[in-house]
Order: structure tokens, then sequence, then C-alpha cells
């Protein structure tokens, strides 16, 4: 029996030895994953210092030069390279007004001077580019597959929280991914003309991590165990009513990999534009399996071209199904303007009726973003002639109810300005007149407006929608 005992124990032991090593052995293999990814990922995350411009006539403030390792700056961030040609990607909010700031980056113990490309105010998103003499090839992150971010999976967050990656080091975070689709607060007063929901984010596609997200991480990477990019962190989203450990991320999905390919080009991204307000459905309707949002058509918008009316209730866009509001909106900016898709909606849905299912194709219009942000692009909309046009669609809303019923915006370009004394504005163009065509031809985008006006050195005829005197001459120059 004693013997029996002992050889009981010996095998405890051993079986608790050996589990304790093969746990030493997980744990060892996880921290050999983790830090891989760090040593992928921590190579392509910059530092970011604001310094404001001095103005004009005034000389400029004495102190620290923003190279000198003794700079400490005032106003920071974190960015991502996500080009080897030295595009940097980081949120838009921390970089202020590029008009009247200028940026320093600091990667791998090395500082740079770096300038704006473009600004994206939809979806809080700039890209800078290095500026330097000697071109060199610089370590671009590697971008993860969105489809596959789950609830549950652990990230690793990377930035410059209180300045202190200016050493090359940036700082890092553990977490998982807490939820998708997370909305950011509404402005509790926005400025006039600013909706309360001024980004696409405010209608639910943060990513929500329970990683910290200290002051200055904006704009830094939130990366898979692969080293991967899957999120740009975004510390705006937290607001007073938010716990402390909540930070979130925007995703790197296709609507933003393809603001990013336009900012790079120094360009602003658009977005496209159906011309409905919503309304969600009831909580009854809800309960017995209903799904959908009303809507109410505004005249001459893509969505009254497409043959929809007050009432109708969508309930896809192509394969995707509509449950709410934010679905709707995220769905059609998704596209670029021009893309035709397929709108399914009920007709004739009473509580006791089913109604009627009807699918349009419908061509999108241009979204016009009110940002209490500045737009910046290094390459604004073209002007001709002193006028800049675009599509009739890109207008506040408020200006757009008032003009459609006496405008169809869908097929004219709108004058988003008019230089002073130029020829545009001597021929009487001003802001919001609609134009519809040039001499007999007939113009839809602003690409049909430059190829109608190119080559053309003498007075042009412009026919304006909006007027009685439809008719303006504009001189050439």
């Amino acid at each position: 029996m004693r013997a029996c005992l002992s050889l009981l124990l010996v095998m405890a032991t051993f079986l608790q030895a050996d589990a304790q090593s093969r746990n030493r052995q997980i744990v060892e293999a996880y921290e050999r994953v983790r830090m891989e990814a760090i040593a992928k990922a921590e190579q392509s995350v910059v530092a970011i210092a604001r310094v404001r411009q001095a103005a004009r006539g005034v000389a400029a403030p004495r102190g620290p030069n923003p190279t000198s390792s003794d700079f400490v700056p005032g106003e920071y961030a974190s960015g991502v390279m996500i080009d080897s040609r030295g595009f940097i990607l980081t949120t838009q909010h921390v970089l202020g007004d590029p008009k009247k700031n200028d940026y320093y980056i600091f990667l791998a113990r090395k500082p740079y001077r770096a300038k704006v490309k473009a600004t994206d105010p939809w979806l809080d998103l700039a890209i800078l580019q290095i500026q330097t003499t000697k071109p060199r090839q610089y370590r671009q992150i590697a971008i993860g597959d969105n489809k596959k971010v789950r609830k549950g999976q652990t990230v690793l967050a990377l930035g410059n929280p209180f300045a202190i990656a200016r050493d090359g080091q940036v700082s890092v975070s553990q977490g998982i991914i807490s939820n998708i689709g997370r909305k950011a607060p509404q402005l509790a007063k926005p400025p006039r003309g600013v909706s309360k929901q001024p980004t696409l984010h405010h209608f639910g596609t943060l990513l929500q991590t329970d990683a910290k997200l200290n002051q200055g991480t904006s704009g830094g990477a939130l990366v898979n165990l692969d080293g991967q990019l899957v999120g740009l962190i975004t510390t705006l989203a937290a607001g007073a009513r938010f716990e402390r450990a909540a930070g979130f991320a925007i995703p790197i999905d296709a609507v933003v990999r393809r603001s990013i390919e336009k900012l790079k080009q120094g360009k602003q991204p658009e977005y496209g534009f159906l011309g409905v307000q919503t309304l969600d459905l009831t909580a009854e309707a809800r309960r017995n399996g209903r799904f959908g949002v009303r809507v109410r058509v505004t005249e001459g918008t893509p969505a009254s071209h497409g043959g929809l009316r007050d009432g109708d209730i969508v309930i896809r866009v192509n394969s995707a199904r509509i449950f709410n509001r934010g679905d709707l909106t995220r769905q059609i900016c998704g596209y670029p303007v021009g893309t035709q898709v397929d709108l399914t909606f009920i007709r004739g849905w009473a509580k006791n009726r089913r109604g009627r299912q009807l699918t349009q194709k419908v061509m999108l219009g241009k979204r016009y973003v009110a940002s209490h942000r500045p737009a910046f692009a290094e390459i604004p909309l073209p002007f001709w002639r002193g006028v800049q046009v675009d599509y009739g669609t890109a207008v506040p809303v408020a200006v757009l109810q008032d003009l459609s019923v006496r405008v169809d915006p869908t097929r004219t370009v709108v004058v988003r300005s008019v230089k002073r004394e130029s020829a545009a504005w001597k021929a009487g163009l001003r802001q919001y007149d609609y134009v519809s065509h040039i001499g007999d031809r007939r113009i839809l985008s602003p690409r049909d407006f430059f190829s109608a006006v190119r080559g053309k050195n003498g007075a042009v005829t412009l026919r304006l929608a909006n007027r009685k005197d439809t008719k303006r001459e504009v001189a050439g120059e």
C-alpha cells in the first residue's frame, strides 16, 4: 500500500511539473508572438509635433528648434507610415488648421519636417508626407484584413503618449477588441450649419478596445498579433459619459482605404449621397420582425430620380441589409460618387399590410460634409475663369431643400465659389448658382463642365437652372 501511495505521489508530482512546463511554454510562445508583432509594427509608428506659425509681420518666438533634442512640444500626436515614400496617416483633429501650423515628425530618433497632403473631415483622417532633400524608402506598416477583426481578439496599441516617443521608442499597451461598430458621441453644441453627427463615425463604425490610450496616442496604430494595422487610434471619441477604460480606433476598412488613396494624391475624398431624411421603424414593428428605414425624399436628388417616394422603407443597399439609420448612411457613404446601387424598399407597408417589395437602380450623387474642422487639400477643386464647380448635390441640406423645388441638382453642377472681379464674377455668377448647360451641351458633372469649356478662348455661354434670366456670357481671360 505504501509503495502504491508513493508511486501515485511521484506520478502526481511529475504530471504537475509537466503541466507547469507546458503552461510556461504556452506563455513564452505567446510572449514571443507579441514581441514579434511589436517589432514589426513599431518601426512604422511616428511621433508628431504641431508648432504654430508666427503671424505675418510678427517675429517667430524664440525657443528650442523643433528638430533639437531639447524641444518639448505642447501639441503632439501619433502617426503611422502607410507608404514607403514617406506618407503618414493620422487623425485630422490632431492637426488643427494646416494653414496655421507647421508639423514635425520623429522616426527612429530622427526629426523631419512634414507637410499635410490632404485631410478628410468625414472620416477624421489626414495624410502628411516627410519633407527631406534625400528621399529614401521608409518602413511602411502591413495592413490587416478588417473583415477578420472579431470581438475578443487581442490587439496592441502603439503610440506617442505625452510626447515621449521623440526618442524613437513608441509606447505599447495591450487589450482586446471590446466591440465593433461603436458610435462617436454627438456634439453637444455644434457650430451653426454643422450637424451633431459631423463624421461617419457618429453612425457606428468605431472599434472599441480596453487597451490603455493616453493623450497623444491619437493617430497611433492598433495592430493584431501579426503586427498588422487594423485600426487608427482616436481618443477624440472618448467623452465625459464614457468609461475611462474605453478606447476607440477607426477601422482600416474599404472606405478608409479609398480615402487614404485620395489623400495621398493631395485630393479630397468624395462620398455617395442619396438625398433622403430617415426615420427608424417603431419598436413594435421591429419586435414583429420588420426591419429597414422609412425615408422622406428630397426632390431632384438621386433618391427622387431612382423612384423612391415619401414613406418608402429601404431594406437593402445591394446585398447589405438595412436595420437602422446608421446602416443606411454607412452603406451609401461606402460607395464613390456616380456608383449605381440596387436599392430595395417596401412601398405601402402599413400596420396590417405587407406592402410591395421593389428594387430600383440609383446613381449616387456627392455628399456635402459640413464640418467644424477646416478641410484641406494640396490639390483643391480647379477654377475656370474664376468659378469653381462641384456636383449639384454637394451643398448644405438647407440649400438643397430650398432649391430642389426649382432645380434638378442631380442633373446640374453647382457653383461652389467665385473669385471676386474674375470673369465669372463680372458675368454675374454667384455661389449656389446651378449650371445646366454650356452652350447647348447638357452638364451632369464637373467632368462634363471642364470637358465642355476645354479649348474655348472666347466668351462662353452658361445656362443657369435657378434663375429666370438663365444665360450668362463669361468672357475669355
